[in-house]
């Protein structure tokens, strides 16, 4: 599994995101992901703002994701508040079904994802890089996931970073 993680880490493109992958690592045990009992918000304080965690409701074979909560920051982003509400009542530029098949993803093969959306409608806008991270009950079943969203332009990310170095 570290090897895996070792890989996976790699591919982040911010400091922010591989400080908080770090944290949620340090916190999986030998052969388990971590709880939401085994973190703590003071863990990774700097990147609050942009944190969220979401709840897995399974229910007659289907899943539904609600956010527990929310930063401050994700508050801004969305101008509204979005704990408590579900992926289909937010639906942001329309990727619920994208979200939605993140999340089942995550919950099925028990591993972190990380990403990034760039809205079609506005190419100039900014790019939404994600890392996602589980979180399990007593049982070892996926049942919430640790959050943590950038939008900046894509010109930040590190591998368009390293494209334009490369060109240069």
């Amino acid at each position: 599994m570290a090897q895996l993680h070792s890989i996976f880490r790699s591919q982040l493109e911010f400091d922010t995101q591989r400080y908080l992958f770090d944290y949620w690592q340090s916190k999986c045990g030998q052969a388990k992901l971590p709880s939401r009992q085994d973190i703590s918000p003071s863990g990774f304080a700097k990147v609050l703002p942009m944190i969220s965690l979401v709840d897995v409701h399974e229910k007659d074979g289907s899943r539904q994701y609600c956010y527990r909560l929310a930063g401050t920051g994700l508050r801004t982003h969305y101008q509204q508040e979005i704990t408590g509400k579900t992926f289909q009542e937010i639906n942001t530029l329309g990727i619920c079904e994208q979200w939605n098949e993140v999340f089942d993803g995550i919950v099925l093969s028990k591993k972190p994802s990380s990403g990034l959306f760039q809205e079609s409608s506005n190419p100039a806008g900014p790019a939404h890089f994600w890392l996602r991270l589980p979180l399990v009950n007593d049982f070892g079943q996926v049942n919430m996931v640790l959050c943590y969203d950038i939008f900046a332009p894509l010109s930040a990310s590190s591998l368009q970073r390293r494209k334009l170095a490369t060109i240069a």
